[in-house]
């Protein structure tokens, strides 16, 4: 009897075993089905500028009182961000076929329509979670116009790379709206002329993560590395004389820890595109600054706020590094490109790569 006893409870805990085994690997083949979507919405990138209106509510004082709106506006920046990129995909499918084959529309795993779909959607949902009152309203809408002039106008642009450095430094505003400067607690290094050098310094930055981002042509590859490298530079250099331009507003000395944080994290990468600028290199360089992007935010809310007030920053990041490790996981595990055929791009005929470009 005992025996049988035995063999009864094993068999249970088999069972039990098998059935949590069964539900994993359900887990699992939803999150595969999701994959593309979350490559569509380029998942990290959206995910580090959630940082943005972080970091300006903090510069501007929040407190735990404004931790529901502030959750409510980095939810509303990531899918404007998200439903950014798809719109992006959806309307650069012709380049994307040639010099970026494994995206998901290229791909066939998202339909070019239902993408497009996707974006209006994503719009909607960040409008309505970003718009708390008039003002954040007026800065949401302002971000998808400036999403749009950048998608359809100015894209080819050479002023069109400042697009995307202007629609993280409003998102960053946000934030800080959620203080206003005279109701704001502490010191005045969070009234208006920090906030103003606060995204000036993100602005410029990430101006110079886009630069790095694109790809000239081979005999301008070097140029344009150097330059994306000195103009993120002078935003570091801007960012540890701070307490320079603020001699008497009682900085914290602390916020060294981040700037060191942002050139051990970038500057190997940068250097390294601007001496040898292949491929591979240059998105290395670029993702390195997406990283240090946030970085410089929790830089900033140290020097008003502390080191403590930083660590809500510090979490974004890892969700970041391992947000993109699942990314390209996924991506690598599908092998099935569409095969090559001749394609006309502005009345020239090209062949699609054979997929190793991002």
């Amino acid at each position: 009897m005992a025996w049988a006893a035995g063999t009864a409870a094993d068999r249970g805990r088999n069972l039990s075993i098998q059935s949590v085994s069964r539900y994993w690997e359900q887990v699992r083949g939803g999150l595969g089905r999701l994959h593309p979507w979350l490559d569509l919405c380029r998942l990290p990138h959206s995910l580090a500028v959630t940082a943005d209106p972080l970091t300006g509510a903090l510069l501007a004082g929040a407190g735990w009182s404004q931790v529901p709106s502030a959750i409510s506006l980095m939810c509303g920046v990531f899918c404007l961000h998200a439903g950014a990129v798809a719109l992006n995909d959806w309307h650069d499918f012709k380049f994307d076929r040639v010099e970026k084959p494994d995206r998901p529309i290229v791909m066939g795993t998202v339909g070019r329509w239902h993408a497009l779909l996707g974006a209006v959607v994503l719009f909607a949902a960040g409008l309505t979670l970003a718009s708390l009152d008039s003002r954040q309203m007026g800065l949401a809408l302002g971000l998808v116009a400036a999403i749009l002039v950048y998608e359809f106008i100015m894209k080819a642009a050479p002023a069109g790379k400042a697009i995307p450095a202007i629609a993280r430094c409003l998102a960053m505003l946000m934030g800080m709206m959620l203080v206003p400067p005279a109701t704001s607690a502490g010191a005045a290094a969070i009234g208006w002329p920090f906030r103003v050098f606060a995204l000036c310094v993100l602005g410029i930055f990430t101006l110079g993560g886009v630069i790095l981002a694109q790809r000239p042509p081979d005999q301008l590859r070097r140029t344009m590395a150097a330059a994306g490298a000195i103009v993120a530079g002078i935003a570091v250099l801007a960012l540890a004389a701070a307490r320079v331009f603020f001699p008497t507003t009682g900085l914290h000395s602390s916020a060294g820890v981040w700037i060191g944080l942002v050139l051990a994290v970038a500057g190997y990468p940068i250097g390294r595109a601007i001496v040898r600028p292949a491929d591979a290199t240059l998105r290395s360089a670029a993702w390195s600054a997406v990283l240090a992007s946030m970085m410089v935010d929790a830089a900033l809310v140290t020097f008003t706020r502390g080191l403590a007030v930083s660590l809500p920053l510090a979490v974004i990041i890892p969700l970041v590094f391992y947000a993109r490790r699942y990314v390209e996981r996924g991506r690598l595990g599908s092998n099935d490109l569409p095969p090559a055929e001749a394609i006309k791009i502005n009345g020239e005929t090209v062949v699609p790569n054979d997929g190793t470009s991002l």
